[in-house]
């Protein structure tokens, strides 16, 4: 996914997987800048472009995590679990944290807080994605 932006600019990247399909919940790559993409499970990819604020939280939310906080929060589970992996590109090397939906509750608040605000990013871009689609698509 990093081919679509320049490596360099890259700040976050999330990657889904499992669940009921096997897909996860999609795929995101964010710049420092707060632009990217958010790739759904079903193929579509929606364009990311945050305001300045949401940006500006993101980066903050990352630059206060403690490297601590990054590492495998994975408990074991049933079958349908969702598994997300975030991988920071910020200062220094890239930290990674990888959780269920079911660890979520293990994650520390520096953590739960980056989780927040890529959340809101990937909402908003969801939406702008629904509302550009296509109602009536010719197959």
């Amino acid at each position: 996914m990093t081919n679509l932006i320049a490596a360099a600019s890259v700040l976050l990247e999330l990657s889904t997987f499992g669940g009921f399909s096997g897909r996860g919940n999609g795929q995101m790559v964010i710049t420092a800048a707060g632009r990217g993409t958010f790739t759904l499970p079903d193929g579509r990819r929606c364009l990311l472009d945050r305001s300045n604020t949401d940006a500006v939280r993101l980066r903050q939310t990352l630059s206060s995590s403690p490297a601590a906080v990054w590492r495998d929060y994975t408990k074991p589970g049933g079958a349908d679990l969702i598994t997300t992996v975030l991988v920071y590109r910020g200062r220094g090397k890239p930290r990674s944290a990888r959780f269920t939906d079911t660890s979520l509750v293990y994650l520390p608040a520096p953590l739960r807080a980056v989780l927040d605000a890529v959340e809101r990013i990937r909402a908003a871009a969801v939406h702008r994605c629904d509302e550009t689609r296509d109602p009536n698509p010719r197959e």
